[in-house]
């Protein structure tokens, strides 16, 4: 399944953009719905499937500039998928996890570091989906390359209704 998402994502350039453009056919080339905190985003790719993810970005307060990036996807069995994109300066052996009200649900290995930062890909089981949509916070878990620990708050708000638009979307 890794091997799969991994090049989609990057002929996807990580992320769907945010623009919504509509074509003269029926449905829209792109689209982007708002769950409070969340966003489920579709684009339709130029070999013709429809790409649908849902993405929560947390950016630097002062400068807007992005710290990471979580999206989840659905893989080709239905499964979700998430996929962060986190800042280089971390400790890539020691992985990150993603916590909800202050519990570590699942913990997953970075694949790759790109320019826009390095790539973790870690399925979301039943009963991690089941945390996230019972939670109002998280945080992704990281440790710094000097070892220490890096917490980046998460928004579990309007996970629930996203994951039901991104699973209607996607036909799973």
């Amino acid at each position: 399944m890794r091997h799969k998402l991994l090049p989609t994502l990057l002929s996807m350039g990580l992320g769907l953009a945010g623009s919504v453009a509509f074509a003269q056919q029926s449905e829209p080339d792109s689209l982007r719905e708002v769950f409070r905190d969340w966003s489920v985003n579709c684009e339709t790719l130029p070999d013709g499937p429809r790409a649908c993810e849902m993405v929560q970005q947390i950016n630097q307060q002062e400068t807007g500039q992005r710290v990471l990036a979580l999206s989840v996807r659905l893989s080709d069995g239905g499964q979700p998928v998430a996929v962060l994109i986190a800042p280089f300066g971390l400790k890539l052996s020691e992985g990150l996890g993603i916590a909800v009200e202050d519990t570590i649900v699942v913990r997953g290995d970075y694949e790759t570091c790109l320019a826009d930062g390095c790539i973790a890909l870690i399925p979301l089981d039943a009963d991690v989906i089941a945390a996230m949509r019972r939670g109002t916070n998280g945080a992704v878990v990281m440790v710094s390359r000097n070892n220490e620990p890096v917490s980046v708050p998460l928004s579990m708000l309007g996970f629930t209704n996203g994951l039901e638009r991104l699973r209607a979307l996607s036909g799973s």
